[in-house]
Formats: C-alpha cells, sequence, structure tokens
C-alpha cells in the first residue's frame, strides 16, 4: 500500500521532523487519501493517522509515521505480505543523545469480531494503533503478529491487518526539550502521558495540561542525578566495550575486525 510514503523524517538540530514526510525511495510520492485506497482495493480502513509511537524521541523529535487498519471487504479472500526492516533493530538511529526508532512489527486478527462490533455500532473500537494494545480492545479473534517483512498468505474477509510504518530518529537530550513542545504533543495526540511523564520528565496535570516549571524542573535533575551515578571513566568504559564481538559467522565476510582493512597487503 501507498503508506509506505507516509513516513516521519528524522529529527534536525533546530526543530522536530516532518510527520508523514515520505518514503526515502520516493520522496515526491503520496500515500493518497483512504477513499482512493478503499475504492480499488479489497478491504476496508478501521483507521489511519500518525503512530505515536513510531518516532524517535529527543531535544526534538523526529516526524511521526502513520499507523492504520485494514479489514478484508468486498472479497472472500486476499493475499497479503509485507517487506520492509525494522523489527529486530531500529531501522533508523538517533544522534547527539537522540532515540532510536521504535522497531515496528505486524499485528493480524484472523476471525476477527470486528464487522459484528462495526454492525453493533460499538463506540468502544480502537481508533489508533496504539489503542489496539489497550486493555479495552473489545476486538476478539485469533491475534498473530509478524515481521515486518512477510510472506504474502491467505486473509479470508472479515480477517484484520495492522501496520506502523516507522519514523526517524531523535536528535539531542530528551531531557533538554523545551516542556512545552511536550504539552503540544500532547493536545495533538503525537505523544502519550506515559512519555511525557517518563521519557521527557515533565510534570503537569493531566486535565489542564497546565505545567509546573518547578516540578519539570526537580524531575530533570533527579534524572541527570540519576545518570551520574551510572557512569564510568571513559577508559574503564572503553576497556570493557573493546572486549566486545559480533560472532564468527557473521565476521567470516567482514575481514579483520574491528577495522576491516586491518591485514590487507598491498602491492605497490
Amino acid at each position: 500500500m501507498a503508506e509506505t510514503n507516509a513516513t516521519g523524517s528524522g529529527a534536525r538540530s533546530d526543530m522536530d521532523g516532518v510527520d508523514g514526510a515520505g518514503s526515502w525511495f520516493a520522496t515526491m510520492s503520496d500515500c493518497s487519501d483512504v477513499e482512493t485506497n478503499e475504492s480499488d482495493h479489497p478491504f476496508l480502513y478501521p483507521f489511519r493517522n500518525y503512530f505515536k509511537h513510531s518516532y524517535g524521541n529527543g531535544k526534538f523529535r523526529a516526524g511521526a509515521g502513520v499507523g492504520y487498519g485494514l479489514i478484508m471487504y468486498h472479497v472472500p479472500w486476499v493475499m497479503m505480505g509485507s517487506f520492509g526492516f525494522g523489527s529486530k533493530f531500529p531501522s533508523t538511529h538517533g544522534i547527539f543523545g537522540g532515540y532510536a526508532a521504535p522497531p515496528v512489527f505486524i499485528q493480524a486478527v484472523r476471525g476477527s469480531n470486528l464487522k459484528q462490533l462495526l454492525n453493533e455500532g460499538t463506540t468502544s473500537l480502537p481508533s489508533t494503533l496504539d489503542q489496539m494494545y489497550e486493555n479495552e480492545n473489545p476486538e476478539e479473534g485469533n491475534r498473530e503478529f509478524h515481521n515486518i517483512s512477510m510472506v504474502p498468505q491467505q486473509f479470508l474477509n472479515g480477517d484484520t491487518f495492522y501496520v506502523p510504518v516507522g519514523g526517524g530518529g531523535g536528535y539531542g537530550d530528551v531531557l533538554e526539550r523545551d516542556p512545552e513542545l511536550v504539552l503540544q504533543d500532547l493536545r495533538n495526540g503525537m505523544t502519550t502521558h506515559w512519555v511525557a511523564q517518563n521519557i521527557y520528565k515533565v510534570a503537569y496535570d493531566e486535565q489542564t495540561l497546565r505545567l509546573s516549571v518547578e516540578r519539570t524542573r526537580a524531575l530533570r535533575d533527579k534524572a541527570r542525578g540519576e545518570r551520574k551515578k551510572r557512569s564510568k571513566p571513559y577508559a574503564e568504559f572503553e576497556a570493557e566495550w573493546l572486549k566486545l564481538r559480533p560472532p564468527e559467522q557473521f565476521l567470516k565476510c567482514y575481514g579483520s575486525y574491528p577495522h576491516p582493512s586491518e591485514g590487507i597487503k598491498t602491492s605497490v
């Protein structure tokens, strides 16, 4: 589907990344409207919007990618597959203290009761991808979890398919992010209370989103103190780091480790 063209860009040194910026291999492409996709494909969208957990946090957060759901429709069955990367390791790393983009995976629900719930007018259906994993989600069926690169397989009429599109990597220390930007993301539905409180260490009233400057400063000072307790001198860190080595089966085509050029004889 064209949602691959709705990935988020990386954060920048002076501002957040762009939400739904586009695919890195087709920067002028669009993901098209939901109605357009539904008109010529065998499924309907329960939802499609920005995925709150698709990007790396930081002093400036990366752009968000979309998260969407599909229900097989119009036809008895359809073959569905997926390709990409970033299920086992982050697809994009942050820089200067910024967080990496979280790993992503696909959820499918075979024998889903979503059609029945829609016919009954159920109002508690998830409207965002993160709500799919909350206890209040009323959808039932045989849940499956797949790598973002999934071999094509058959899905029957009524089965559902949920896909996250990754965002970029963050830039800078999360404790340096302007608290008002965090609250702005909360107002816009681009982050969660858990992230605001546990990652960015921002104190505020959850009902009014009114910032507490003093409590936020205290929380961040405490977090910095905890970091110092976990720190170690660079020489000690380097001595431990240099002992690390990838498995030999991964190095057989690499060359001399850690520098592949070492040990290579050249003739003049």
